[in-house]
């Protein structure tokens, strides 16, 4: 499941039962002529509003998705139990050129190019289940379960494909990087860290190439 479907089902949820404390509320309030009622609605728009400032405080501003502070509790709820983990790839994925957009198209060009790949990902990772968050600037991140390396080779294969059709400008491509739960990786921590160490290997090959990567 994408992440913005994740964030929002809390909230869908809490709309589908609004009327139930409401509804338990009144009946209190027929039968023992107490305020039961505005009780009950009370604490649905309560709730309501906890709900809604999570989804505030994990979620991207810019793009929709899950934030950062939502990605690592994910991590961190993922990697609570070791059979929840099995067969999971981290991608982290960064816009080659990201820079020289900013710098030729402005800012707000750079913000829909965020926008883009945003949607991009949200397409292409939909069907798949993949949690996707922004990390941070131009920096992208999806936990993506696999039964095989294969099938994450050509999920980074589809998301760049995809992004050859956007009608943007410029090219839009991305480095991606990613490692597999497992041998020497234990810890949310440790798939991070690897995951970082093949996006730098993945741009160091680039920039050797000669492709522009800032």
């Amino acid at each position: 499941m994408c992440s913005a479907e994740i964030g929002n089902q809390p909230i869908y949820r809490t709309l589908a039962f609004f009327a139930v404390p409401a509804l338990v509320g009144g009946t209190f309030q027929v039968l023992f002529s107490v305020p039961g009622l505005c009780v009950g609605i009370t604490l649905s728009i309560l709730l309501l509003y906890i709900i809604y400032q999570e989804q505030l405080i994990s979620t991207d501003p810019l793009t929709g998705l899950n934030n950062r502070n939502r990605f690592e509790t994910y991590m961190l709820s993922l990697f609570s139990g070791a059979d929840q983990a099995d067969d999971v790839y981290l991608l982290m994925m960064d816009a080659d050129g990201f820079k020289q957009i900013n710098d030729r198209y402005g800012h707000v060009e750079g913000d829909h190019a965020l926008q883009v790949i945003s949607a991009t990902l949200k397409e292409v990772c939909s069907a798949s289940g993949g949690f996707i968050a922004r990390y941070g600037g131009d920096e992208f991140v999806v936990l993506q379960k696999a039964a095989a390396e294969q099938d994450i080779i050509d999920l980074c294969s589809a998301i760049n494909d995809e992004l050859a059709h956007a009608e943007v400008p410029y090219l839009l491509r991305m480095s991606i990087g990613y490692a597999r739960v497992g041998d020497d990786v234990d810890t949310w921590q440790d798939l991070l860290r690897a995951a970082d160490a093949e996006l730098y290997r993945v741009k160091a090959e680039k920039k050797k190439a000669g492709a522009q990567i800032r």
